[in-house]
């Protein structure tokens, strides 16, 4: 079977192993540093994104915080894929708003209440919506649809079903410094995922480890 020049490329080029707190440098010239758990910081040309970062102290925790939200300065946006506590690290989030001023913070639609009831002014926080690209800087995000749950007994969906049919969950695909990040939160696959990816002409996929079968 004749394959795609994605699939000969994903064969011809092994995973990335990263350990956390340490950073490196795709050949666009995109600094990226995983901050344990599902946390990345993306950095290139002046922008720098915070995505999932679950940064505060945690019994659970198998890898330490990643600095305290003092530390984060000069962020460009925040954004978190979905509610869950290690995604969506509320508890910091004020203390990422004060060191980083102009920072937005962006979640999917239906969960920005939960966001401006934490204390951030409704007009620095963004509910993203499929299909809808946010600028930050020289970086464009577009969000993707994620399938997930809040609860076992809602996995695995988009979510509309209890959010008066908006997409609860989502991933983002980063455009940052000539490449082409996907950040796919908790998701699942589905179909159409690949080949929206494919579309989108991604270079790098951040995925989890997670989900009840293949």
């Amino acid at each position: 079977m004749e394959l795609t020049p994605h699939e000969r490329a994903a064969r011809q080029t092994p995973p990335v192993a990263l350990p956390a707190g340490q950073s490196m440098t795709t050949a666009d010239g995109v600094a990226l540093t995983w901050l344990g758990q599902a946390g990345f910081v993306l950095d290139a040309a002046g922008t720098r994104l915070l995505v999932d970062a679950f940064i505060s102290p945690h019994p659970d925790r198998q890898t330490p915080p990643g600095g305290v939200p003092a530390s984060y300065g000069g962020l460009a946006g925040v954004l978190a894929t979905h509610e869950h506590w290690d995604h969506l690290d509320l508890p910091s989030w004020p203390g990422l708003a004060a060191a980083s001023p102009s920072a937005k913070f962006v979640v999917p639609q239906p969960v920005v209440d939960q966001v401006t009831a934490a204390g951030l002014p409704p007009e620095r926080v963004l509910g993203a919506v499929p299909g809808e690209p946010l600028a930050f800087g020289d970086a464009t995000v577009m969000p993707v649809k994620a399938r997930h749950g809040v609860h076992v007994s809602d996995a695995y969906t988009f979510g509309e079903e209890i959010s008066g049919g908006a997409c609860r969950y989502l991933g983002y695909v980063v455009s940052i410094g000539g490449a082409r990040i996907y950040h796919a939160g908790d998701s699942i696959d589905y179909p159409g995922l690949a080949e929206r990816l494919h579309e989108l002409d991604v270079d790098l996929v951040l995925l989890p480890i997670n989900g009840r079968d293949a």
